[in-house]
């Protein structure tokens, strides 16, 4: 996997604009300043929680003694779940969160909707394919985009509209599905099970 398909990829599964109705919601009662305050936070702990499963994941796998190919083959078939199951998720249900005080509202949209159990599963997975820096330089570009996406939501929602951001959102889905059959398809190639 190259350096670009990589961050394209980590963006799809983060999917910033798959969150932008979570993000409004849980900031549609704060005044700009506080909105941004929590967006600042929610990406920047998101980006650590990242930084250290790809630091850190490959040793606990070995710790575990769990082989690249197992871990690529949990990971496609986690990030292919979740994919589905957002897929399939109406509008109206991604968007109905409680209402959260600033301090609390980092905490969902940090973990899990930014930095979630597929994300954290592909970094890890990156960290062995590309190399620990260029995934902490992927990590970084990805949060960039992240904040700048969800910075812009008020502005793409007026632009593309409630129906054209759940339609995009649906194409990125896909997306993240296909990445996470990919992932399975090189997980049972170091099987030996299929061709690579």
């Amino acid at each position: 996997m190259d350096f670009l398909t990589s961050i394209i990829a980590l963006y799809v599964i983060v999917d910033p604009l798959g969150n932008i109705p979570i993000y409004l919601s849980l900031t549609k009662d704060m005044d700009r300043r506080a909105a941004r305050r929590i967006l600042v936070v929610s990406v920047a702990v998101a980006t650590a929680v990242l930084l250290i499963f790809a630091l850190t994941g490959l040793w606990v796998l070995s710790y575990f003694d769990v082989g690249l190919s197992d871990f690529l083959v949990a990971s496609g078939i986690i990030l292919l779940a979740f994919s589905i199951q957002d897929f399939l998720k109406p509008l109206e249900e991604a968007s109905a969160v409680e209402k959260l005080t600033p301090e609390r509202a980092v905490v969902p949209l940090a973990v899990p909707f930014l930095a979630g159990p597929a994300a954290i599963t592909y970094v890890i997975t990156l960290s062995k394919e590309i190399g620990i820096l260029y995934t902490i330089i992927v990590i970084f570009i990805v949060a960039m985009l992240t904040f700048i996406t969800l910075l812009s939501s008020r502005l793409l929602l007026k632009i593309l509209g409630r129906l054209g951001v759940l339609v995009i959102e649906k194409i990125i889905l896909l997306l993240a599905a296909a990445v996470g059959i990919a992932l399975i398809r090189e997980g049972l190639a170091g099987w030996g099970l299929i061709k690579g």
